[in-house]
């Protein structure tokens, strides 16, 4: 986790809607979440030792939970023990630090997504038939055009106002 917010509180510095986070906080914000990942949901990338870039993912087990309800025990054992599985994966973060972007370093990580979605697909014996991305700033080009190469379709479009109170 430490790896996972050093990164985010350096690469994002200067992104309008971040806020630095600390260790306890991102524990805190995965919390309800870690029964259902594994360890290669979140993957990294290095350049000479030294990591560069991360990519956050996961099923999405939006398809397990009913609209009223929230992710919990109900989606663990759906998932865990039921083994239904979703159809689409979820790309939920990614993060590459400023002078490395425009380099391989994107791809590798998106490569790395699709192998174990794969791997994992065949372990737990189901097929993965979509690829979604988290919502995307508009004004973020870059991310919205590799992102566009990977994933079927934009998954959702937001737009942010600002207003000075």
């Amino acid at each position: 986790m430490k790896r996972y917010t050093d990164l985010n509180n350096n690469i994002f510095t200067d992104h309008s809607y971040y806020f630095r986070r600390d260790y306890d906080e991102d524990v805190e914000l995965f919390k309800s979440m870690m029964p259902l990942l594994d360890h290669q949901n979140l993957l990294f990338v290095k350049k000479d030792g030294k990591d560069i870039g991360f990519i956050l993912w996961y099923p999405d087990f939006n398809e397990l939970v009913k609209s009223s309800r929230g992710a919990g025990i109900r989606t663990f054992l759906q998932y865990r023990l039921l083994k239904r599985k979703p159809k689409t994966i979820k790309i939920v973060e990614i993060g590459v630090e400023a002078k490395y972007r425009g380099t391989p370093a994107i791809f590798i990580l998106f490569n790395g997504v699709m192998e174990a979605a794969e791997k994992a697909a065949v372990k737990k014996g189901y097929h993965t038939q979509h690829l979604i991305s988290s919502w995307i700033h508009g004004d973020n080009s870059a991310s919205r055009q590799i992102t566009s190469r990977f994933a079927q379709k934009p998954y959702r479009e937001y737009v942010t106002y600002e207003k000075k109170i």
